[in-house]
């Protein structure tokens, strides 16, 4: 659900706890830092009133999902998107409650493994690029986007969100580790230029 104003906390009641709170406008893991998960409306709450307060836009309160997150690269645009890669991130310390926060992606290299391919079997890896494409599609994404998913302990598969401009840092940002058995940092940067290119000299444009 979406925290907007004051009046919006008397529904926090309603939802299946834990949750995860954090900002509606924000990109990079801005505002997701350590302790985002509430395990009760109070706790919700809390949060809540602190992003309102620090961001200033709506908080974002969501059933949190244990298990294996993921995440898909695709470049391109309908109707030839293509799958660049797709990638489990894993806890190092295997925290059953981890959160992909700013702290994690700060410190990556003691606080995560990075699996590309993910350790998961063929047919699963196909489900979640067949999602991530349909998600790609359906939100109207162009010329590239990383999505992500978790799959909880019984198999069952979950969309979080589109990053509709997915960090480009070579050093440190998904979309370019989970690329990197396919494309170099330079392919894949003139890949998105090109696309981009192609789509604005398209008939009609």
């Amino acid at each position: 659900m979406l925290v907007q104003r004051e009046t919006d906390f008397q529904e926090l009641g309603a939802l299946r706890y834990p949750v995860i709170v954090k900002p509606n406008d924000e990109g990079s893991s801005k505002g997701i830092r350590d302790g985002p998960i509430a395990d009760d409306p109070a706790g919700a709450r809390r949060r809540c009133e602190h992003l309102l307060r620090c961001y200033g836009c709506p908080a974002l309160v969501e059933e949190y999902i244990a298990g294996t997150e993921i995440t898909v690269g695709l470049l391109g645009n309908t109707p030839q998107e293509r799958i660049l890669g797709v990638m489990e991130v894993a806890p190092v310390n295997r925290d059953p409650r981890f959160v992909y926060s700013l702290e994690a992606k700060r410190d990556w290299r003691h606080c995560v493994s990075y699996h590309v391919p993910p350790l998961l079997d063929a047919g699963t890896v196909a489900q979640i690029e067949a999602a991530a494409t349909r998600a790609f599609r359906l939100l109207g994404c162009r010329d590239f986007a990383r999505m992500d998913f978790r799959l909880d302990r019984s198999g069952s598969l979950f969309f979080l969100e589109c990053n509709a401009l997915p960090g480009l840092d070579p050093a440190n940002s998904d979309m370019v580790f989970l690329s990197k058995n396919v494309l170099t940092y330079q392919q894949l940067v003139q890949g998105i230029l090109t696309e981009a290119a192609v789509r604005q000299a398209a008939p009609g444009r």
